[in-house]
């Protein structure tokens, strides 16, 4: 009788620990989209097909600005327990904490391959969040944005759009990322659904 009770109490843990695994699903998106733009004398410069975003913010020295653009396509997402934005920071200026600001512009009309300073949605949209790095390079930066996902998910939204602003002004603190068309470590919007 206690072998029999013991097998069955072994079967239940495991349909159990298996309906777990079952149900949070994870899936990676990749941008639909992305890009960055640059104040100065790159202001109508398109850098769409850069494999590379960069970041950075210097109220004092024109052209050095720079801000990122992110698109993802969450059409064939039906519930979301958790959705972390990804960025590989391949270069990271080696000086204090740096403070990036996350923006919901869903609705704010860009697209890749017109992008540019002039043009881009530089103001509006919804702040996410701020997320903080320090000066280490070659690690993913990973940013919560699961209220954010949900929202657009429940409202039956098919692409969503991010904007990234860098909030540190100083010389330095410049962050280089690899874009979606880098043969490696791109951005990732990874769900757990």
């Amino acid at each position: 009788m206690k072998k029999v009770l013991k097998s069955t109490l072994m079967m239940m843990l495991f349909v159990i620990v298996l309906a777990v695994g079952v149900s949070a699903a994870e899936v990676v998106l990749y941008p639909i989209e992305d890009a960055y733009v640059r104040d100065g004398g790159d202001a109508a410069t398109n850098f769409g097909a850069s494999e590379q975003l960069q970041l950075k913010y210097d109220a004092n020295s024109e052209g050095f600005t720079r801000v990122i653009f992110l698109k993802f396509d969450i059409s064939e997402i039906e519930s979301v327990e958790k959705a972390t934005l990804r960025l590989f920071l391949e270069f990271n200026d080696v000086l204090e904490f740096k403070t990036l600001a996350f923006y919901d512009i869903t609705g704010l009309e860009w697209s890749e391959a017109e992008i540019t300073w002039e043009n881009a949605p530089l103001e509006g949209g919804t702040h996410i969040r701020d997320a903080y790095t320090d000066n280490f390079s070659n690690v993913w930066l990973n940013v919560n944005i699961t209220d954010m996902v949900r929202k657009h998910v429940e409202a039956g939204t098919k692409v969503i759009s991010i904007r990234i602003n860098h909030r540190d002004d100083h010389w330095g603190g410049t962050i280089f990322a690899p874009s979606r068309e880098a043969a490696a470590n791109n951005p990732e919007l990874v769900i757990v659904q």
